[in-house]
């Protein structure tokens, strides 16, 4: 219902995993709180149809992605995100891409594990964490990440990323071409 802050729904998340009791309560929650949502549910007006209708008809085709900086709010990522999750049988890494302009390929990557060792000479890559944690190694640096924090990953110098939290890493992952 939006009132636990990130931290806290990382926790809760972290304890389902860990401990069935936790999850099975979790999910007695969720179907108590639809079958509220049912009963109680009111019909929409039936005007409602046509301004739905003309308000999407009034929207453009796909959503305008921003450009990841360290000024970016996860919460806007977050919002482009809700709806998406990996298949339940991936091994290591799943990528899903969220838009492809001229310059610009945005995806939203989980990965269980890590990001294997690669290097780029002609693609720029910036990631922001949306949930877990990791280790970035960048050449000879090595920086902890977790949720808010942004990495833009130079040219030419081997990195990759190591998973260090129980919950699987979730991040947007930009590639935009080298000038």
């Amino acid at each position: 219902m939006g009132l636990a802050s990130e931290t806290e729904v990382m926790m809760v998340l972290d304890l389902s995993d860990r401990y069935p009791e936790v999850k099975k309560e979790l999910e007695k929650i969720g179907l108590a709180l639809e079958k509220y949502a049912k009963d109680h549910a009111v019909p929409a007006p039936p005007s409602a149809k046509a301004h739905l209708i003309e308000w999407v008809d009034s929207q453009p085709d796909h959503p305008v992605f921003p450009t990841l900086s360290a000024e970016k709010s996860i919460r806007v990522w977050h919002k482009f995100t809700a709806t998406l999750s990996p298949p339940p049988d991936y091994e290591n890494l799943h990528l899903s891409r969220l838009d492809q302009e001229a310059e610009i390929e945005t995806y939203v990557v989980w990965a269980k594990k890590g990001i294997p060792p690669e290097t780029h000479s002609d693609t720029l890559e910036s990631f922001l964490v949306l949930e877990g944690n990791c280790t970035c190694y960048i050449g000879e640096t090595i920086t902890h990440m977790s949720p808010g924090d942004f990495m833009e990953i130079p040219l030419h110098i081997e990195h990759f990323v190591e998973v260090t939290s129980v919950i699987p890493l979730k991040v947007i992952l930009q590639k935009k071409r080298a000038a």
